[in-house]
């Protein structure tokens, strides 16, 4: 059997998977394996750190309890010597900085800091802590803003209130939460694709305020009479129609539901 054979821990919690993930860390350790090419991760920093602090106590116990070392001997399959336990602990607290006893997201976060500039990530990249996420979002937009100028910026506060009665800082947060994975989804090149429509012609623009101004096919309901709310919308449409025609501005109108 190779000495270095994969194997497989189904274990539900509390069974002692700690334990063992313990016994297979030592076994390469006293193997002769790098203690800093050997990596062992987990999920939470609680479990990391759980199972640095078992590899010291149980290197501890076997050079200062021979009956440790024997029952340590058992469970990693060879033979151990006090002399090699103690040179074991003192190259694993010598290279205790190049230990790679940490959780998933520290793994990963360490690999993509090496390849950041090859992946195209800005130098201060972060992962979002859950507990911060809405902070650093208006952290991120606020960045955003400062490089788009106070022209681009107006005109962003001014379709986001367009969008509902929540404050703006509301609406940043749920554009961004909505859009988001759709921009991370997508191809890049996607967004270079969407061409403006056009906007109407001054007969096509005439024609459609005249169809407003004289609708009057409101919807019924069950009981024959006008829908209510379709009623409403129409008549505010209406009620504002003169002022829009005059000075040019239609987003009031367009933001009605």
């Amino acid at each position: 059997m190779s000495e270095h054979s994969n194997k497989v821990v189904l274990a539900s919690a509390g069974t002692g998977k700690t334990y063992s993930l313990t016994n297979q860390y030592l076994r390469l350790l006293f193997l002769n394996e790098d203690p800093g090419k050997i990596l062992a991760t987990t999920f939470t920093r609680k479990a990391a750190g759980e199972i640095r602090d078992r590899v010291f106590e149980r290197l501890v116990e076997s050079i200062t309890n021979s009956d440790k070392r024997t029952e340590l001997s058992a469970e990693i399959g060879m033979p151990l010597t006090e002399q090699q336990c103690t040179g074991k602990l003192a190259e694993f607290v010598q290279r205790l900085d190049q230990i790679q006893i940490s959780t998933i997201d520290a793994f990963f976060n360490r690999l993509i800091n090496l390849f950041s500039h090859d992946l195209g990530l800005p130098t201060q990249w972060g992962i979002i802590q859950e507990a911060r996420e809405d902070e650093q979002t208006i952290e991120a937009l606020t960045s955003m803003m400062q490089e788009e100028g106070l022209t681009r910026v107006t005109e962003m506060i001014e379709g986001l209130n367009r969008l509902g009665d929540k404050g703006v800082y509301q609406e940043f947060l749920r554009v961004v939460k909505t859009m988001r994975p759709v921009f991370l989804e997508s191809n890049p090149e996607a967004w270079d694709r969407i061409t403006p429509p056009h906007p109407p012609s001054s007969e096509e623009l005439a024609d459609a305020i005249t169809t407003l101004e004289e609708f009057n096919e409101i919807p019924v309901t069950q009981d024959g009479s006008p829908h209510r709310r379709w009623q409403t919308k129409i008549d505010e449409i209406q009620k504002l129609l003169p002022d829009a025609r005059r000075t040019g501005d239609w987003e009031t109108i367009i933001a009605i539901n």
